[in-house]
């Protein structure tokens, strides 16, 4: 494949997904809109945290990597930009989530403000846990198809698990809070 390829597929992607997924977001994401940008820079950035982090402890064992030139030239930066946001989709979904149903109402018999902050913030971890056990794997031995994969599906797992820690913390955040001499 030609860098000119690389090229045409990289703004191809970008119009196609990144964008109408930021327009979506910007649009949607409710009273809360700092908190959902942080879990959208928490999904777009940890695959590559993972990736680098894989590939400096691969250099230390002195294993075969792909160069850094490989990955920061041009063509291979303008690809990643749509990767990121096909990576992040649940975390997206999350953000706009979080905005409209979580924070905005008692949301799973959750009544206070910081019991749904800890339940998105459970789930937020939980998605990142699955990154990681997502990306060691993919990274350890890179092959390019696996981009094309729906590789955020492996983590909705975690997610899930996340989501039930999440109610549990959020509740006894309630009973915390009903328990205390101000709030009865």
């Amino acid at each position: 494949m030609e860098p000119r390829d690389i090229f045409q597929i990289g703004l191809l992607l970008l119009a196609v997904c990144v964008v109408p997924a930021l327009v979506f977001v910007g649009t949607s994401y409710g009273r809360d809109r700092a908190m959902a940008w942080k879990i959208i820079a928490a999904g777009m950035t940890a695959p590559w945290i993972v990736g680098a982090t894989v590939k400096l402890y691969l250099q230390s064992l002195n294993r075969p990597t792909l160069p850094w030139s490989y990955f920061l030239n041009g063509q291979t930066l303008l690809f990643m930009i749509p990767m990121s946001v096909w990576f992040s989709i649940p975390f997206f979904v999350l953000a706009v989530l979080h905005g409209r149903v979580i924070a905005a109402r008692p949301f799973m018999k959750i009544e206070s403000y910081r019991g749904r902050f800890w339940l998105t913030m459970c789930v937020c971890a939980g998605g990142v846990i699955g990154v990681c056990h997502s990306f060691v794997s993919v990274f350890w031995v890179f092959d390019p198809l696996y981009i094309l994969l729906p590789l955020w599906a492996a983590y909705l797992p975690d997610m899930l698990i996340g989501f039930v820690v999440g109610v549990a913390v959020g509740r006894r955040v309630d009973r915390r809070r009903a328990e205390l001499p101000s709030h009865r």
